[in-house]
Formats: structure tokens, sequence, C-alpha cells
């Protein structure tokens, strides 16, 4: 029944993101009640002020939007990528950002490239930063990570925002924890099972609610990051598994910079 299950679930995502891919924005909507696009801002956090950007599977392309407009409206312009499999999400992502050009709010140069995460076709060094909301399997292999030190510049970082957790008590709390996997995590968390079984106990994970600054104790048990940071370091990458609050929900994170000095 479980391999079942996966190969379901595995065949949905792929229409979702092929001949269904215009319910992906809806699904995406109901499912976290709204805040999809707030938990995947998280990300952003990690993007400095300057220096080209890649975002890894940006599917529709909302987040690369958001974050054109705000440089925009800041008067900050810098080059920025996107990179997907999905010949269906880079064509809805291409028509949202050409739409930035025409309502003139667009600055900087941006390109919409299909890429195997594995086997980034560009030159080392190439991004101050790089983000991936979440993503695929394929986009969390050693071979991706590996693949996204050599992109990044010395000192550039990469935010990976794994899995969100809507922790309020209401029906449609409830229903969303469901829709997401039996811990409420999605995209770093096998899509398919719902549950990981390479990932450590890790209690009192220090998060920081955006809002008010404050910090406090996390009331988890595990940190669907651990492994994936693991992976990082192994590439060369300096590494640490994050928590954030987020209008009361917790979205897991694994936050990677490249040192300055040379890998021995």
């Amino acid at each position: 029944m479980p391999n079942r299950r996966r190969r379901l679930i595995l065949r949905f995502f792929h229409l979702l993101y092929g001949p269904l891919s215009g319910l992906h924005d809806p699904i995406a909507w109901m499912v976290s009640r709204g805040r999809w696009w707030r938990w995947g801002q998280c990300a952003l956090e990690w993007v400095p002020e300057d220096g080209p950007l890649l975002e890894i599977g940006p599917g529709t392309g909302r987040l690369l939007e958001h974050k054109i407009a705000d440089d925009s409206r800041r008067g900050k312009s810098r080059f920025v990528v996107g990179v997907d499999r999905s010949p269906a999400m880079l064509r809805r992502a291409r028509r949202r950002l050409n739409r930035l050009y025409r309502t003139g709010a667009r600055t900087g140069p941006a390109s919409l490239v299909m890429a195997d995460a594995r086997r980034l076709p560009f030159a080392a060094g190439s991004f101050s930063s790089a983000i991936a909301t979440f993503p695929s399997p394929a986009v969390l292999s050693p071979a991706a990570i590996s693949d996204v030190r050599r992109v990044l510049a010395p000192g550039g970082t990469a935010a990976f925002v794994l899995a969100a957790t809507p922790v309020g008590q209401g029906l449609w709390d409830v229903l969303a924890r469901i829709a997401l996997g039996a811990g409420g995590s999605t995209g770093g968390a096998d899509r398919a099972g719902g549950q990981r079984d390479d990932v450590e106990a890790q209690p009192g994970i220090s998060i920081t609610d955006r809002a008010s600054g404050h910090r406090k104790e996390a009331d988890v048990r595990r940190h669907p990051g651990i492994t994936i940071a693991e992976r990082a370091r192994a590439a060369g990458l300096e590494a640490t598994t994050v928590v954030r609050n987020v209008d009361g929900d917790q979205v897991w994170l694994v936050v990677a910079m490249r040192p300055n000095a040379p890998r021995s």
C-alpha cells in the first residue's frame, strides 16, 4: 500500500508540474490557507542587497516576481535567474515576469532556464545567492547541493525552505497539516511518504518570530533539514538548520554559505 500511495502521489506531482500546471497555485493556496507564499519568502531573508540571484525550481514565478518588484521599489537592480525542469512551469513563470516588463516595475535583467539542478549550466562563482522553496528530492540530492556550491561565489549564501507546519487548532489548520503530510511537512520531507526516517531528534530549536523579533523555543522533535545540512557540509558549505515563526506557523530551512577561503 505505501508503494502504491507513493506512485499515485508522484503521478499527481508529475501532472501538477505538467498538464495540470494551472492548478498549482490554487492547490498551494488551498492546502496552506493562502500562506504558501509567505512561507516561501523566508528564503529571501538570506538574499543580500545586491548581486546575482538564482532560484532553483521557481514554479510559476511568484517568488521571483515578488523579489524583482521589491528591488524595483527600492531602486535596486540585480540579475535574477530561475532554473526549472518543467517546461509548463517555465512558461507560466515567463508570462508572470513579462507582466513586470509591461508595467515597467521590472529593473535589471532576468532569465528563465530549463535545466537540471544537478547540472546547472552556469560558470563557477556566478551567483551571490541561491534559493529553493519546497524543492523536489532531486534539488536536495548531494549532486545538486554540490553544484549549488560550485555556482555560488565565495561568501555566497543558499537558503532552502524545506517544510512548513501550520500550528493553529482551527479546522482549516488541521486539514492543512493532513494535506501537507502526517507531520505537517512538505518539500524537504518525502512528498510521497510524509515522514522521514533519516532525521535525528533535535529538541528545543530556537526560532524567531518575524513580526516581533522575539526568540522562543520551537515545540518540535525533529528538523527535516538535518540530513540536508549534513549534505551541504559534505559539499564544502557552512550549513545550519533554522526555524522561522511566520504568523504562528513554523517554517523549516537550511541556510548554507560558501566559505571565502578555498576548500582544503
